[in-house]
């Protein structure tokens, strides 16, 4: 998710240190330029939730334009009216047209994860690239997150609902999009993946320790902490913020299946790197899809659609055939129509995209065009790697993971899934970052207890990247070792203080493997 950097400050005062303050790079052209954005574009930073205002002057009020300000606020003005007034049968094919949904479901289920309590009314900005008319939600404004609400003083709330927002009287972008049945379960299912993959508990434990350590110092010096002058609650942040995840990480999941809603067919199981695992009737290694009926009866595949590309929904028909109750049927996306009915005419990316699957909305008629279609499943995906399929742990589960052993054509078999495709399961269990000496004045080692390729990324405590170790040696009894000159990029050393190390899989986005030094 684009958004604007951050940097701890230690703030002196005609020689008088005034404590520790949060420096918030500023939503602008140069900020949309270091976000490889269109500096060119309409960025507005949003004081209310989306609603139809009565006068354009309202609009002014409510919405202040950080870039092109001396333009005028008609793009901003019929985006909020086409959210609001468009029917719920037109509304996903409207907007897939026009708003990045992913970014907008990494950005919500990041919200929940940290239970934010502004972002559901306000406090974030609006994007508009002008000439692909194309809209992103960017955060902004997080002070009021991690379970804080006012006062400030009752403690941390982990147990808010994992929808907030979601209704008429929050924030109408949510509410209209999780509304659409498909794109709430797409938002449960990345917030599953954020939790079990993207931020889990030691990655961010690590990150709040470090944090606390940098700024303990200065922000005691600092009295002017509205309802915290008191430094008590400073001294116990990192563990409260520590209670904050356990609680909220649980809570997270005594509460997600119950919100998601059964489909009529998912996208069950797919392979964008297939070199060995199966092939199809020509004895050719493709990429594959399969497709799964949890329903007691028989569909009639023939006004089904896939497609990788929301801007063509109708890209591929699927023949007329039955896919019986209980069944999977599986698709080779590799461009070979020729070979038979079940070979789509568009192939996966290994490097991460797409897969949407589409029906015929009752009354269309033929040809289907993009504005006669109804959402069935949408499933976006990182970086896969050859042979290792990424598949929903049951069938028809929101949660998604990287597969033990793939399955095309058969169930997923529970208690088969993984989180790391580059390391046998048996390892998983001892992935221990060992780093030692820690702390360190010098030289620091960081230890794994397997033989392992990748990388070990030290960050800084505001998440700058500041060295990256690759080509680990071999260490004692079959370990991997990389060692830390202390030196950050360019060679120069690194500025004392605390810093996080993150071991990352080979092709992997992210490790799991943290620790502070």
């Amino acid at each position: 998710v684009p958004a604007p950097r951050t940097w701890w400050r230690t703030l002196v005062l005609n020689g008088q240190c005034m404590g520790a303050y949060c420096d918030v790079e500023q939503p602008d052209a140069d900020f949309l330029a270091a976000q490889g954005l269109d500096e060119t574009a309409n960025l507005y930073k949003c004081e209310d939730r989306l609603v139809t205002l009565p006068d354009s002057l309202a609009y002014v009020t409510n919405y202040q334009k950080e870039t092109n300000e001396g333009s005028g606020y008609d793009d901003l003005i019929a985006f909020i009216e086409t959210l609001n007034e468009t029917p719920d049968g037109d509304f996903y094919e409207t907007f897939i047209d026009i708003l990045d949904i992913d970014e907008y479901i990494d950005y919500y289920a990041l919200l929940m994860l940290i239970n934010d309590g502004d972002a559901i009314f306000k406090n974030f900005l609006l994007y508009h690239d002008l000439e692909a008319d194309w809209w992103m939600v960017i955060p902004w404004d997080k002070d009021l997150t991690w379970g804080v609400r006012w006062p400030f003083l009752e403690g941390l709330y982990w147990t808010s609902s994992l929808l907030q927002g979601a209704s008429a009287g929050g924030n109408i972008l949510t509410w209209r999009l999780l509304n659409q049945p498909v794109l709430r379960n797409l938002y449960l299912s990345r917030l599953y993946e954020s939790i079990s993959e993207r931020f889990p508990r030691d990655d961010l434990s690590a990150r709040i320790d470090a944090a606390h350590e940098l700024t303990r110092g200065s922000g005691e010096v600092d009295f002017r902490k509205w309802y915290w002058e008191d430094n008590t609650r400073l001294r116990q942040g990192a563990e409260e913020l520590r209670e904050f995840a356990e609680g909220r990480y649980a809570y997270i999941f005594t509460q997600l299946d119950g919100l998601f809603t059964p489909q009529e067919l998912y996208i069950n199981e797919f392979m964008a790197g297939n070199s060995r695992t199966i092939t199809d009737e020509y004895g050719e290694y493709e990429d594959w899809i399969e497709i799964y009926n949890p329903g007691p009866a028989a569909v009639a595949m023939g006004d089904y659609f896939l497609t990788d590309n929301l801007n063509e929904p109708v890209r591929w028909a699927f023949p007329d055939t039955l896919l019986p109750a209980g069944a999977h049927l599986l698709v080779w996306a590799d461009e070979d129509g020729w070979q038979g009915p079940l070979h789509a005419n568009f192939k996966l990316s290994r490097n991460g995209e797409l897969i949407a699957l589409h029906k015929k909305e009752p009354g269309a008629g033929s040809p289907v065009g993009p504005e006669d279609i109804d959402p069935v499943d949408l499933v976006y995906f990182g970086p896969q790697v050859d042979d290792i399929a990424r598949a929903r742990f049951e069938d028809g589960n929101l949660r998604w993971a990287f597969a033990d052993s793939a399955s095309p054509g058969a169930s997923n078999p529970p208690g088969q899934g993984i989180d790391d495709p580059h390391l046998p399961p048996a390892d998983l269990t001892s992935l221990r970052l060992h780093v030692w000496p820690n702390p360190s004045a010098g030289a620091v080692h960081f230890d794994l207890p397997c033989a392992a390729g990748g990388a070990i990324e030290i960050f800084d405590v505001s998440g700058r990247l500041c060295r990256r170790l690759s080509a680990p040696s071999p260490g004692p009894a079959g370990q991997s070792r990389w060692v830390w000159n202390g030196d950050a990029f360019g060679g120069r050393p690194a500025s004392p203080g605390a810093y996080w190390a993150r071991y990352q899989a080979t092709g992997r986005e992210a490790g799991r493997a943290t620790r502070v030094i």
